[in-house]
């Protein structure tokens, strides 16, 4: 059997200079966190990955914020995680 992989990219960051900010899960100001539009386009994300016409999807990962050291260099964001929890839900 072939296996097919979708490579979803995170929805919507904040942008201080067009005035979004970022919220976590339950509404509070996290500039890691998706913008309001961001969690729609997620709860779409998760409809869509469910549609008739795609393979059912048996795996679904996404970057770790946990996995970066003090030390080095990489983004804090929560924002893969929270793109992709509303399907793995």
């Amino acid at each position: 059997m072939q296996a097919t992989i979708y490579f979803i990219r995170h929805a919507e960051k904040p942008d201080p200079t067009a005035g979004t900010q970022g919220v976590d899960d339950v509404g509070n100001t996290d500039k890691r966190s998706l913008t309001p539009r961001g969690w729609q386009r997620a709860g779409a994300l998760a409809v869509w990955l469910q549609g008739p016409k795609l393979k059912r999807i048996e795996r679904v990962y996404a970057s770790n914020t946990e996995s970066h050291h003090v030390d080095e260099e990489g983004s804090k964001s929560k924002r893969p995680i929270e793109t992709v929890t509303p399907f793995a839900a």
